[in-house]
Order: structure tokens, then C-alpha cells, then sequence
């Protein structure tokens, strides 16, 4: 599976555009929640991922 085609999937999930999404990921990883790489996510804090998420 490529980085793109698990970022679509993601998004379905989630109800979103992959666009949105990935920006999500992005600020999530800038602020040390997680970190995604090559179709991989790896949750780093998941307290604080779970208040961040809402």
C-alpha cells in the first residue's frame, strides 16, 4: 500500500478529505502526538493524542 493509497483510506475513515487529514497528521506530529511515516502511524503520547482529538 503507498503512503497515498493509506492516506485516502484514513480520510474515508475518518469522514474527511485526504487533504484535511494529512494537515491533522502533520500538526499532531509537530506537537510530538504522534509521528507518520510511509504509510506508518506511531502513536508517541496517547493522553495527550486523546484530548487533542476531542
Amino acid at each position: 500500500m503507498t503512503p497515498a493509497t493509506c492516506g485516502e483510506q484514513l480520510a474515508a475513515l475518518a469522514g474527511t478529505s485526504r487533504e484535511t487529514c494529512t494537515k491533522v497528521l502533520h500538526d499532531f506530529a509537530d506537537r510530538g502526538l504522534l509521528r507518520h511515516a510511509r504509510g506508518r502511524i506511531t502513536v508517541l503520547d496517547a493522553e495527550r493524542l486523546k484530548g487533542a482529538a476531542g
